[in-house]
């Protein structure tokens, strides 16, 4: 019997052992696999946060190409049209003859060209009756995105007849070619 209990205790020992062998296997395989899957996991969480951030600041650059294009719109609405400034000095020229004003001269001072909405100086005298030179006067003030005065001299009484000279700035250029190609500025341009 004594042989029968060693026989029963060496199998429970040897079956423990293999129990404890093969436990011992599967648990540090799963420990490995489960070390390897925690690091993907934290990488993909990393990436992820990354994409998330990439995602915010795209989002946030949309919204301020979208802010400029809006602004742009906003202020090329405000500059004169292209037959506008085609015809402000015929228009000037009319104006001044619709109240009986001579324009004595009318002198283009160029300026050195610069990029974006220029302004080319002009010298402009005028002469007749002190009330009809304040209509053409008020004139140039509704046109004020036209012609746009930096100063007046007055020589002459309000009674009689009376010479003005002006130095007035008038926009020449309109946003370039390549601007309205541009479909950050101009939405209905296509892409480059």
């Amino acid at each position: 019997m004594r042989s029968i209990v060693m026989f029963l205790l060496a199998m429970i020992g040897a079956g423990a052992v293999v129990w404890y062998g093969f436990y011992s296997l599967l648990v540090a395989d799963q420990r490995e696999t489960t070390g390897t899957l925690s690091a993907a996991l934290t990488k993909l969480n990393e990436k992820n946060q990354q994409n998330n951030r990439f995602r915010a600041e795209r989002n946030a650059l949309l919204a301020e190409i979208e802010r400029i294009r809006q602004r742009y719109v906003e202020v090329s609405s405000l500059l004169p049209s292209e037959q506008e400034l085609g015809r402000v000095l015929e228009d000037f020229r009319k104006a001044a003859a619709q109240n009986r004003v001579s324009l004595v001269s009318l002198d283009n001072r160029h300026s050195p060209y610069r990029r974006g909405l220029n302004e080319s100086p002009h010298k402009i005298v005028l002469r007749g009756e002190f009330g009809d030179i304040r209509n053409v006067l008020k004139w140039i003030a509704d046109c004020n995105r036209l012609i746009i005065v930096r100063s007046v001299d007055f020589d002459g009484k309000p009674t009689g007849s009376v010479t003005i000279t002006l130095d007035a700035n008038i926009p020449v250029d309109f946003p370039s070619e390549e601007d309205k190609k541009n479909p950050i500025l101009n939405p209905a341009a296509k892409p480059l």
